[in-house]
Order: C-alpha cells, then structure tokens, then sequence
C-alpha cells in the first residue's frame, strides 16, 4: 500500500514537474517570438526610412511593394508619421506608389469589413500626402467604426490641398469641434455651392451663431443646399428656427420637406405643433410630410 502511494506521489511529482516545464518553455518560446518579432520590426522601420530618404525610385517602388501585412503596415504608418525623416517629392512617391500597387491596395482595404483594416489604409494614405487625399479621405468620414472617423478627421488636415476646405469643416463637423463654426459660417456666406453644401452638412457645429446663415440658405435656389440647411436646423436643437422650418414644409423638392418635418420633429413640442397647424396647410404635400412626422412619434420611430 505504502509503495504504490509512493509511486502514485512520484508520478504526480512527475508530472507536475512536466507540467511547470512545460509551461515556462512555452513562457520563454513566447518572449522569443515576441523578441524576434520587435525586433523583425525594427529592421523593417530602418528598411522603410532607408528607402525614404534616398528617394531612389526603383529602390521605393521595391519597397513599397512589400507592404502588404498588417505588422508591415503598421511599420509603414509608423515611419510615415515621422514629419522630421527625410521623403521624396510628392509626386515621385505618387507614381511609386501606384506602380509598386501599394495605393490600389489601400483604396480596395478602405472597403474591408475589419474596421481595422480600413483605420490603416485611412492613417496610411493620410500620412503619404498624396494627391487627391481628400477625395480618398473624406468617404471615411462617415465609416460605422468611429475609430476610422477620427483617423479620417486627423489625416485630412495633412492634405495640401485649397479644395480640402470643405472637408475638413465637414471632418471637424464631425469631430465636434467649435473650431469649424467661423469657417462654415464663411463657407455659406462666400463659397462655392459645393463648399455651401459642405458647410451646411456641418451646420450642427454652428450652434446659434449659424442659425441665420442656415435660415437665408433655406430660400436658395439649389435644393441640395436648401436640404442640408434644413437638416442642419434640425439637428442644432435651437427653437427658434421653428418659423423658417415650417415655411419650407411646401418646399418644392420632396428632401427638403422631409428633413424641414424631421428637423420640426427633434424640435419637442414647439416642432410638434408647428407640425399640427400644417395638417391644415393648403398644400397637400406640406400635409403629408406633417402627418407622417407626427405618425413616426405615435409609434416611436426615431424619437
């Protein structure tokens, strides 16, 4: 009895020991493959720099062209931000960029489901100041991962580009930032309809101060313009723009009645009532819209 519980105690002992062998082997295997790893990344850091600052184009496009994996991307991004390194020309890492593939690359990952994977193409592309940036950029602004919103929102400001004034009103929109309220305001006095149209999408940035320029851009004769103002005046939560949503309820185009009722909608109850006189407006689709805005609350929908 005695000697099988000695032997069942060794075997235990045993295994144990194994067991602990084991698991700091796999302690120590780990700290290795994350040392090669940090290590592996710094080579390739000092690779991406390299090629960088010579400019060499050949040389660029070789090393542009292996940047494919998220560690390398990652590496990538991370020299890119380095405003003090040494870069080629604009336009000699414009045309490496494209011949090496490495461009294509990044636009087709700014579709990829992993929201991830879209916030590095966005840091990416941002960070190689490449033209057309805003174009590329400003889609994201309106990603579902907030995450490449905000990248999006920090890349655009890198973009030399005049025509990147509206995006980025729009990107500090976003943001949040009080920032862009003197700019949007100037946009919709002077700019371009384009640029008015950018502004206003951006109006919720305003606040009150924006509230007449979003009112005089209600009577303008571009219904996208008229639109967003409306949508705009909605969405700032100022009652006193109550008045100038209800006139535009018989709005000749259908976008600017519905978000002049839903902008009445998320007024509260002076919205609400300006929404019941409409019911008794004389034009059959300002009654329409009305209705419909005052169905949606009945049930809920979007309160």
């Amino acid at each position: 009895m005695g000697v099988d519980l000695f032997q069942a105690f060794a075997l235990l002992f045993a295994g144990s020991v194994a067991l602990l062998a084991g698991l700091a082997l796999l302690v120590v295997s780990r700290k290795a493959l994350r040392d090669r790893r940090e290590s592996k990344s710094a080579r390739r850091r000092r690779h991406y720099r390299r090629a960088l600052a010579t400019g060499d184009p050949l040389r660029l496009r070789r090393v542009l062209g292996t940047v494919r994996d998220r560690e390398q991307q990652v590496d990538l991004a991370f020299v890119l931000q380095d405003d003090s390194a040494p870069r080629p020309p604009v336009e000699v890492l414009d045309r490496e960029g494209r011949r090496s593939g490495l461009t294509v690359r990044l636009q087709e990952q700014l579709r990829a489901r992993n929201g991830p994977a879209r916030g590095r193409a966005v840091l990416i592309l941002a960070h190689l100041r490449l033209p057309e940036g805003v174009t590329r950029l400003e889609p994201m602004l309106d990603d579902e991962d907030p995450d490449v919103r905000l990248v999006a929102v920090a890349g655009l400001p890198l973009a030399e580009d005049p025509d990147a004034v509206p995006a980025l009103v729009r990107a500090l929109g976003h943001a949040g930032d009080p920032r862009a309220e003197p700019a949007m305001i100037d946009l919709l006095q002077r700019g371009s309809l384009e640029e008015r149209i950018s502004a206003a999408r951006a109006g919720a940035v305003g606040g009150r101060r924006a509230r007449p320029e979003l009112e005089r851009a209600l009577a303008d004769e571009a219904w996208p313009l008229r639109a967003q103002a409306a949508k705009a005046l909605g969405s700032i939560g100022i009652k006193k723009a109550v008045p100038a949503l209800e006139a535009v309820l018989d709005d000749p185009a259908w976008w600017v009645r519905a978000n002049a009722a839903a902008g009445l909608r998320a007024l509260g109850a002076p919205g609400h009532k300006a929404l019941e006189r409409a019911l008794d407006h004389p034009d059959r689709y300002a009654r329409d819209r009305a209705r419909e805005a005052l169905a949606m609350d009945r049930v809920g929908v979007g309160a």
